[in-house]
Formats: C-alpha cells, structure tokens, sequence
C-alpha cells in the first residue's frame, strides 16, 4: 500500500471488484499479469496456493472459460466456486494423495497473517515461501 495521502488505488478496486463480482481486488492483478504474461490457458492444470477467498480462481475461471482443471489450496476456508477442487488443509500438511496431477501452472497470492512486529513478519513469510517453492518443485 502506498504512503501518499492521496492514493486511492486500493479504494476505487475495492469498489470496482464488488461491482464486478469479484471475491477481492487481488482479481485486477492476476488480470495485469496474464495480460503481460500470457500464463493462464485453457486445458491446464493450474494450482492456486493459498487461494481464499478466491478472486484468482475467479479469474483462472474467466480466462479459460472453464476449461482447465482449478486446484485451489490454503488453510482459510473458502466458499464454494462450480468446477474447482478446493483442499483447505495447511501447507505443510499435504500429502501426495491430497495433490493428484502435476501441473502445468503455479499461482500464488498467498501472504502470511501480520502481527506488525517486523522481523516476525519477514520471517513467517520467507517461511511460507520456503513451502511454496517445495510444492513448485515436486508438482510443478
């Protein structure tokens, strides 16, 4: 989040994600990257970590126009999306049986629960990113 006083970026995607019908404002950067990046296809098996509430999914969805396989995963419940695998179980405890395919494309918005304490922060969140690269390596 910007320091500027006058910023008001988060505010005017707030409102235009309701409008929209989205979970978040997350959805409006998966939108600019697959714009820049042309990552998300139809056909893919494509992985969400850390997905709640699930505004990627949402957009994963759009863009394929429902032809992929959606997996999304992450220790927050989230409320049911038609055609999505969703596996709320903590990061650390998946096991081979929970993640059946590999896939074709990782996604991750995830970020950990601030406590406002810096070094606690920076910490448990080079810890989440330690998981997620050994979830990339062995289903990616």
């Amino acid at each position: 989040m910007s320091k500027n006083p006058n910023y008001t970026g988060g505010e005017r995607f707030n409102k235009l994600s309701k409008k929209d019908g989205y979970r978040s404002r997350a959805a409006y950067k998966l939108k600019q990257i697959n714009k820049l990046q042309n990552l998300i296809k139809q056909n893919q098996n494509i992985l969400d970590i850390g997905c709640a509430p699930g505004s990627w999914i949402q957009v994963i969805k759009e863009i394929t126009k429902g032809k992929a396989n959606i997996t999304g995963v992450d220790i927050l419940p989230m409320e049911k999306i038609e055609g999505i695998i969703f596996l709320q179980k903590d990061l650390l405890k998946i096991k081979d049986t929970d993640l059946k395919d590999h896939f074709h494309l990782v996604l991750s918005d995830i970020a950990p629960n601030i406590t406002g304490i810096g070094i606690t922060d920076t910490q448990n969140m080079i810890e989440l990113l330690n998981i997620e690269i050994y979830l990339i390596n062995k289903y990616l």
